[in-house]
């Protein structure tokens, strides 16, 4: 008796575990979305090839651009797939450049590649048949390398006949070229413009790249003032047997799977060998399949434990959406011209990650520069 007494307390228990906060329902980072599909399309090859998202269902007639920059390898923009899909179902085209071929293309070439597949995007979109752009309305987020590359076009962008980026936010940026051959060479980040909305993320415990980087954006981009810049660290919490990790691998995202929760315990089964060379190499396309597949679910659920499994292959969470918010509001504010300490997350508001179920607050934010 006493042994069941325990097995319905542990079930209850288990139950009882509070659950993190969610997406917002209305305003900036919420799932109130005025557009229920995307259309999707993939152009060019190779380092410079590129895709583009676009609202439909309804369709709009005009819209702010957004380029989205991939952290190295992650050439496949499933694996940032529910951020993708909250950008354009808000309102936005988004362009995904691959910037590189596979993890063999060289670093110095990260930086033409991406500025040559948002040419040809812009030359894309101003093509009959896509919803027309609104290149006044410009901004650029990046994790990873990405956050990186996201500076160096912010610099360039006059120079090489880019749109001006009215918002940049580099996400968890590195690792860059500090005077050794090894790392990714940053242009001259002086040079982004003084009127320029500048945000950078790092992790509590980001031990890939650190914080190092998204400092060293700050500081270099020397016109533009303190007032329309912010560095921001995401924190570590966990609470129960849910750990909001503050990782590097946070901002990866995949779309949420219906069927998921469907998903039946059964033997336990690796990927393919060939889905695992593949995504090793930046194609993601058999390990994919594979997770959609009922023991691909399931070694998905189990390895979920796994930071570097769960925050790659997890659906969106608390971290995603307060990623989603802080750009969100940056946009917004960088469209409408205007500049102010809660589009830069410098307010208790805006470094708040919001309330677990049972009303505890999480940990918020912190405010670095």
């Amino acid at each position: 008796m006493r042994i069941i007494l325990l097995l319905i307390a542990a079930a209850i228990s288990v139950r009882a575990q509070p659950e993190p906060p969610p997406q917002v329902k209305s305003g900036p980072g919420s799932s109130g979305y005025p557009h229920a599909a995307v259309k999707t399309t993939k152009h060019g090859k190779g380092g410079t090839e590129f895709h583009l998202f676009q609202p439909a269902d309804p369709a709009p007639e005009v819209v702010p651009v957004i380029v989205f920059l991939h952290g190295w390898t992650a050439i496949d923009p499933w694996l940032y797939g529910a951020w993708i899909e909250h950008l354009v179902k808000r309102g936005n085209i988004v362009i995904y450049p691959r910037w590189q071929e596979n993890f063999m293309t060289p670093q110095p070439e990260f930086t033409p590649n991406a500025v040559k597949a948002v040419l040809d995007a812009k030359a894309e979109l101003e093509k009959q048949g896509h919803v027309l752009p609104d290149w006044q309305k410009f901004a650029i987020a990046g994790h990873s390398v990405g956050g990186l590359l996201t500076a160096s076009l912010g610099a360039l962008a006059a120079e090489k006949g880019l749109p001006a980026p009215k918002a940049l936010m580099s996400v968890q940026p590195g690792r860059s070229a500090r005077g050794q051959s090894w790392g990714v060479p940053l242009a001259d980040l002086s040079r982004i413009p003084a009127e320029t909305l500048l945000l950078c993320i790092t992790g509590e415990r980001d031990n890939v790249c650190g914080a190092g980087d998204a400092l060293r954006i700050y500081e270099e981009s020397a016109a533009i003032p303190g007032s329309r810049k912010s560095v921001i660290e995401q924190p570590l919490e966990v609470r129960g047997g849910i750990k909001l990790t503050g990782s590097h691998l946070a901002p990866c995202s995949v779309p949420a799977d219906p069927l998921d929760a469907l998903v039946a315990e059964g033997e336990l089964r690796d990927p393919p060998a060939a889905a695992l060379i593949s995504a090793a190499g930046g194609d993601f396309r058999e390990a994919r399949e594979f997770l959609c597949t009922p023991v691909g679910r399931q070694w998905r659920r189990v390895k979920l434990r796994e930071v570097a499994v769960g925050e790659t292959f997890d659906f969106p969470n608390a971290q995603d959406f307060a990623l989603w918010r802080l750009f969100d509001t940056l946009c917004a504010a960088a469209f409408a011209g205007k500049a102010d300490d809660h589009a830069l997350a410098r307010t208790p508001e805006a470094l708040s990650m919001g309330l677990w179920s049972d009303g505890a607050t999480a940990r918020p934010m912190r405010l670095l520069k």
